[in-house]
């Protein structure tokens, strides 16, 4: 049948029957000329006003939806198909139409792709910095993975988190971070894994022993060091969470003695602290079975001469601990060889006398020496330091003893410190 439409009409009908049209000025002006002419509106007036007010309707929608409408509807099985058609009929209308220009100068092909770009982008997660570039195909889109960077603003790192169902909380840190000191950590997690877990440690990326969650180590130089916790289960690692600690420096203290040549506190040796810092001081021998003493200077008690093994334990304001060994010898200035065991009263001169020289030097509240014979009789006292017995009774002008007597002498100080020593003398003729 031969068409009798006018190319105005024909141009009408096209625009009417195309799925989704595109309203251009110049195809409007063209078909309002033919409206214009007279006799064309008596016969068609009513078609055409319907038509006009169609036109303007759909083109409207179409602009308001290509600027507006990017959010991706859920996809089932029948609008995956639909939606395929819809692709196929969006390329056919990018080939029919290529060239031309919307409203804003902008090519229609661009605008369609970047309402694909931004579909995928809304869609997946995983876009880069590439897709906001439009520099991302399907490809990059289906193979990204998430890895999420250490931080350099946060001292707790989640360097990885493969495991949706494992959380890292926190690495604590349950003891002072001292250099040369054990040191304990743990670490915090939260997880719905049922299987077995397996757990490691880090420390600036080298394996430390400990097999648990709870580990120690110690650190034999100062500074920032990182430690990172890790889970694994058999097949792979689940997370890993990594946190600096700052390991404090602590001053040793080094220390100095000297034994005390005092008749009250002869069995003991002073103890100095030749560097003292703000801090806590322990002094101790045998730290499990002994005493310990306090403060920067001490004197410590021995009951035996001989040669040991002292310790000083100093702990910093910050709390860190060092200690120092040293070996203290203590030798007893007052002993029965501190004093004679022989004179001779002779008037020569020489040893004349007995007499206690050792203990002249210090002062007594209260000073008695008794000489006793053989039989226990009392030969000789004196309450004076500086007296001597010259061998006769009471120190008589009678003759002289012979024999061995044994003596005791008792002294106190002027705190009430009391102190006994006892020996024996022997009389000699020559």
């Amino acid at each position: 049948m031969k068409n009798k439409l006018s190319p105005q009409e024909q141009l009408l009908h096209s625009k009417l029957n195309e799925p989704q049209f595109t309203y251009q000025e110049a195809d409007w002006k063209q078909i309002e000329s033919v409206v214009a002419k007279k006799g064309f509106l008596a016969n068609y007036g009513t078609f055409f006003k319907a038509a006009a007010a169609f036109l303007i309707l759909t083109a409207a929608v179409y602009v308001v939806n290509s600027k507006y409408d990017k959010t991706p509807k859920p996809e089932t099985q029948s609008t995956a198909v639909q939606k395929d058609n819809a692709t196929n009929s969006e390329k056919s209308v990018a080939t029919a139409i290529e060239g031309t220009t919307t409203s804003e100068n902008i090519p229609v092909n661009e605008i369609i792709t970047s309402q694909v770009l931004e579909y995928k982008k809304e869609r997946s997660p995983l876009i880069s910095e590439k897709a906001e570039n439009n520099e991302v195909d399907d490809t990059e889109l289906s193979t990204m993975s998430i890895e999420v960077a250490p931080s350099n603003d946060t001292e707790e790192i989640n360097e990885k988190q493969l495991a949706s169902n494992l959380d890292f909380l926190n690495i604590h840190v349950l003891s002072k971070t001292c250099i040369n000191s054990l040191i304990e950590f743990e670490g915090e997690y939260v997880t719905s894994l049922e299987e077995d877990l397996e757990f490691s440690w880090l420390v600036d990326d080298k394996t430390i022993e400990g097999p648990n969650p709870k580990n120690s180590h110690t650190f034999s130089a100062a500074g920032t060091y990182k430690l990172t916790f890790i889970i694994s289960n058999r097949e792979q690692v689940l997370g890993k969470f990594s946190k600096t600690i700052e390991i404090t420096p602590v001053e040793t203290i080094d220390f100095n003695y000297e034994n005390i040549s005092n008749p009250f506190y002869d069995q003991n040796v002073r103890l100095i602290a030749t560097n003292p810092q703000p801090g806590e001081y322990m002094w101790y021998f045998n730290k499990y079975k002994d005493r310990v003493q306090f403060n920067k200077e001490t004197a410590w008690w021995f009951e035996h001469e001989g040669r040991y093994q002292m310790n000083l334990e100093y702990t910093s304001k910050s709390g860190c601990v060092s200690t120092t060994s040293k070996s203290v010898v203590m030798k007893k200035h007052f002993t029965p060889r501190s004093f004679p065991n022989v004179f001779s009263p002779n008037n020569d001169g020489t040893n004349d006398e007995f007499i206690l020289e050792t203990l002249q030097p210090y002062t007594f509240s209260t000073f008695s020496l008794e000489i006793i014979d053989v039989t226990g009789q009392l030969v000789f006292r004196t309450n004076d330091k500086n007296q001597g017995w010259n061998g006769r009774l009471n120190n008589s002008s009678g003759n002289t003893l012979h024999g061995i007597f044994a003596w005791q002498v008792e002294i106190e100080n002027t705190n009430g410190r009391k102190r006994t020593f006892q020996g024996k003398v022997r009389i000699s003729t020559l």
